[in-house]
This record gives structure tokens, C-alpha cells and sequence, in this order.
């Protein structure tokens, strides 16, 4: 019993580096998202900037668009009518 005792004593120190190594794991985890970011901060302001003029120009024909002039629009590229 004494031999196992100090067996398993030995794996202490390695047992703390794990603990440590998934503490570091989980923190770098949560923090790499905002990094990964890699978009301008004023592009989103760029696009809703079009998005409006596309509203404007909408209002001065006089209402929505036909159905023919919407599937022209959502043929040019993913989520164009929305």
C-alpha cells in the first residue's frame, strides 16, 4: 500500500500542469474569436449606407419593386433583396 501511495504522489505535479494547461486552453479559446475579427470597423457602415440609398431610390419610384425587377436583383449575388 505505501508503494502505490507513493506512485500515485508522483503524478501530482504532472496533475497540476494538466489542470493548468486546460485552464490556458479554455481562456485562449474564448479570447481568439475577437481576434479572428478581421473587417473594418466602418465597412458595416458602408453597407448600410448602400442599403439606404437603395430604399431611397425605391421610395422615389413610387413603391416596391415588380417581380421581375426582384428576381433581376436576387439573381446578381447571395442576399441581394434582403
Amino acid at each position: 500500500m505505501l508503494n502505490l501511495r507513493f506512485n500515485l504522489s508522483a503524478f501530482r505535479p504532472l496533475r497540476w500542469l494538466a489542470i493548468a494547461f486546460a485552464c490556458v486552453l479554455m481562456v485562449a479559446t474564448q479570447v481568439y474569436p475577437a481576434y479572428a475579427v478581421g473587417s473594418k470597423t466602418t465597412q458595416g457602415e458602408t453597407q448600410l449606407k448602400n442599403i439606404e440609398a437603395k430604399s431611397f431610390d425605391v421610395l422615389e419610384e413610387g413603391g416596391p419593386y415588380s417581380l421581375e425587377k426582384t428576381s433581376s436583383i436576387a439573381n446578381e449575388g447571395i442576399n441581394e433583396v434582403q
